[in-house]
């Protein structure tokens, strides 16, 4: 993060649901825009990414400069009942993580899995090193 030393990580909150759905919709958009925001709505498994819910053990993150979000990381942690795409089993949290175009290949990613990676080791999360 040499290049944004003014960046400031802070705990991810329910008030940020509309960061988590323009991330989960940058992220599935990744290589293309595959998908709307409409479509990203509608489909309850991707609509998942962005219901963070701090109760069944979510957490996470968000960078900002200047108090402007610009990348976040969270922890889902699905059921079997309701998986996410990347669901291994209850107990390890899916982490989804995205950093906003122009912020991009300065080390904001890293930042982010590393606060992330060490809070599910506090939190006792399956699948943390």
């Amino acid at each position: 993060m040499s290049d944004h030393e003014s960046t400031v990580l802070r705990p991810l909150g329910t008030a940020d649901g509309f960061l988590l759905r323009v991330a989960t919709w940058l992220n599935v958009n990744w290589v293309e825009q595959r998908f709307t925001f409409a479509q990203v709505d509608a489909d309850p498994h991707l609509a998942a990414y962005f219901r963070f819910v701090p109760e069944r053990g979510d957490f996470g993150f968000v960078a900002t400069l200047a108090g402007q979000p610009t990348g976040v990381v969270w922890a889902s942690s699905f059921t079997v009942e309701a998986p996410g795409y990347g669901f291994v089993r209850t107990g390890v949290p899916e982490v989804s993580l995205c950093v906003l175009p122009g912020y991009r290949g300065v080390g904001l990613g890293g930042a982010l899995l590393e606060a992330a990676t060490a809070e599910g080791a506090a939190a006792g999360s399956a699948g943390s090193a």
